[in-house]
C-alpha cells in the first residue's frame, strides 16, 4: 500500500483537503481557505511545498527529515 505522502501529485495541479471547517485548496502557489471572507492567499515556494506535503499526508505524521527532503534550497 502506497503512503498518501509518497502519490505522485503534479506540483501544478489542485489539492483539496476536507476539513470541520470547510475545504482547503492549493491550486499553483493559492492558498484557498474555507471561510466566505478570507481572500486567497499566495504562498512564497517555502511554505507552499511544506503545505503540499501536509495536504498529501492527508492527516498522516510526517518526519522531519520528510519535511526538510521536500523543502526547496533547505540542506
Amino acid at each position: 500500500m502506497v503512503n498518501p505522502a509518497q502519490q505522485p501529485v503534479a506540483e501544478d495541479s489542485a489539492l483539496r483537503l476536507r476539513t470541520r471547517s470547510g475545504e482547503i485548496t492549493v491550486s499553483g502557489d493559492t492558498l484557498h481557505l474555507p471561510a466566505p471572507d478570507t481572500a486567497p492567499v499566495q504562498l512564497a515556494p517555502g511554505p507552499l511545498a511544506l503545505m503540499r506535503a501536509l495536504m498529501k499526508a492527508q492527516g498522516a505524521v510526517l518526519s522531519r527529515e520528510h519535511l526538510l527532503a521536500v523543502l526547496p534550497h533547505c540542506g
